[in-house]
């Protein structure tokens, strides 16, 4: 059947409408604000503009110049009247631009826009057809990412320069120690020595990295040193081994080294001292007891070390992880600035990671602090209570301890304070605390338990390992005895610690049995040094 021409005319007319229905249904229902501009005038906008600039209807917002809907200047100082009409023509020169905007809102607020303008022929009228689409939130992620970005770096830097001074501070200890230092690997060729070390043996650092210990020691002491590895291995450490080993320039030389087996189990760490001097001259008393000393100080050092390294691994190893993993996240984008509430989430996890790294990091320092304070020689005495000086040698050892399940336990009931060489006194403590570990694991004590005491001015340290046989009890102060192998122990600890107690503060160091172990007290009530 054939139309007439009305008929098409109708057809036509409906299909218009349906287009023009269609049209407005897209322009009203447009996520973004959609307005015609024509001779530089509102004719037309969407509800959604109205919305974004917080108008009170269409006719409101019609009714007003474009350029009131700017501030005087946009952000890069530009005059916003003379920017709009650049825009402008850029879009009618190029059919279409695109830009980014500073607009004011009804209500005086300044917000960022995303602004495209297309001109178009519309009923055969030219106007430019505008798109605003609010991008505030993000330039508010922007900035905020862009200052979260600043503060991670600079924090990161911040405790990168933290721990390069606390490196240089362990540096310079390791540098500045009389004791010669070393790091050997399994096949006993050096890895690292100190300036010590070098200056002991004659031989620069560069070629002592060349050199396996084995060409430094004498023939007759290469079969028992292969020995002593073997028990380093198995138990963890080798303390007072002497023998003779050869300078750079032949001579021979005496001395004493300790061995412990570092954490990863893959290296040595090697203290030594030259004690040919104190060797030939033994049977002077001054200065047998200041070879002693030096010996009993050395073992503890080499311990102390072994501790820092094993105290520095885990805090090491969080900070690693908690810094990776910011950095992961970052390259993922795993981290959410869509709203405020994610950022918000987000920035407290970055904070929090960051507060972890402080906290991390100030652990390090208490230990380095801890180290350095220990090894400071006392050149006078300090006024301290009992009970801090226990807590400090307790703190060296914590560590150690938890590991071995050593339970310890005080009461101090004595805070008086008193004129005393602190760190002589934390070394008898220490020395005390270390023989009954060892004990407790040379006999595999179930449940080990540590007492300490503190009452008026007098520390009492009883332990559950069983005690010491009687028959030698009344010995173990001599100089060179111990009940410890004798590839394990100087026999000097308890000599120097009833030296330090009796000597340098006129008081009294005993032992006795208990129906468990073994009590030792040390006794500083007479009158103070």
């Amino acid at each position: 059947m054939k139309l007439s021409k009305d008929d098409t005319n109708i057809e036509k007319h409906k299909k218009t409408q349906k287009r023009e229905k269609t049209f407005e249904v897209l322009f009203e229902r447009s996520p973004d604000g959609i307005s015609i501009i024509e001779d530089g005038n509102f004719v037309q906008c969407n509800q959604k503009i109205v919305d974004i600039f917080k108008y009170d209807s269409k006719k409101e917002l019609l009714n007003i110049h474009p350029s009131e809907l700017s501030p005087k200047y946009q952000p890069d100082g530009e005059n916003s009247f003379d920017k709009a009409n650049e825009m402008m023509r850029l879009a009618l020169s190029n059919d279409g631009h695109s830009f980014e905007w500073m607009h004011t809102r009804a209500d005086g607020e300044n917000f960022y826009a995303e602004i495209v303008l297309t001109p178009i022929s519309l009923f055969d009228r030219d106007v430019i057809h505008v798109v605003w689409r609010d991008i505030s939130l993000r330039k508010e992620m922007e900035t905020k990412l862009e200052e979260l970005n600043t503060a991670l770096a600079s924090s990161v830097k911040k405790k990168s320069s933290q721990l390069r001074k606390r490196e240089e501070l362990l540096s310079a200890i390791f540098e500045q120690t009389s004791e010669g230092i070393a790091i050997l690997d399994l096949e006993l060729n050096f890895t690292l020595v100190n300036s010590a070390f070098e200056k002991m043996t004659g031989f620069t650092k560069e070629k002592l990295y060349e050199t396996s210990c084995r060409d430094l020691t004498l023939e007759e002491y290469i079969k028992e040193s292969e020995e002593i590895n073997e028990i380093v291995l198995k138990t963890g450490k080798y303390i007072g081994f002497e023998k003779k080993c050869m300078k750079k320039d032949g001579t021979i030389f005496d001395v004493s080294i300790n061995i412990i087996l570092m954490p990863d189990k893959k290296s040595f760490l090697v203290t030594s001292l030259d004690v040919t001097e104190e060797n030939i001259s033994k049977k002077e008393k001054v200065l047998q007891e200041e070879q002693m000393l030096k010996q009993s100080r050395l073992a503890q050092m080499g311990e102390m070390i072994s501790m820092i390294a094993h105290q520095w691994r885990q805090p090491l190893g969080a900070i690693s992880a908690t810094a990776a993993n910011l950095e992961i996240k970052f390259e993922l984008q795993t981290f959410r600035f869509d709203s405020q509430k994610n950022i918000e989430k987000s920035s407290e996890y970055i904070v929090e990671s960051l507060k972890d790294i402080d906290e991390l990091v100030e652990s390090l320092t208490t230990t380095i602090d801890d180290f350095r304070n220990f090894y400071k020689p006392n050149k006078k005495s300090v006024k301290i209570s009992l009970e801090e000086v226990i807590s400090k040698a307790l703190k060296i050892l914590s560590t150690s301890f938890t590991s071995s399940g050593i339970e310890v336990v005080q009461e101090c009931l004595s805070k008086e304070t008193m004129e005393i060489y602190d760190t002589e006194l934390m070394q008898v403590i220490l020395n005390i605390l270390n023989n009954a570990k060892d004990n407790f694991i040379e006999k595999e004590t179930k449940n080990p338990k540590i007492l300490i005491k503190t009452y008026g001015k007098s520390i009492s340290i009883s332990d559950n390992g069983g005690g010491i046989d009687n028959t030698v009890l009344d010995k173990i102060f001599d100089p060179y005895f111990s009940t410890k192998d004798a590839k394990n122990g100087t026999g000097l600890g308890l000599y120097m610690s009833k030296i330090i107690v009796q000597e340098h503060h006129n008081g009294q160091l005993n032992a006795k049995n208990t129906k468990d172990g073994v009590c030792f007290t040390i006794d500083l009530n007479k009158e103070d040094k």
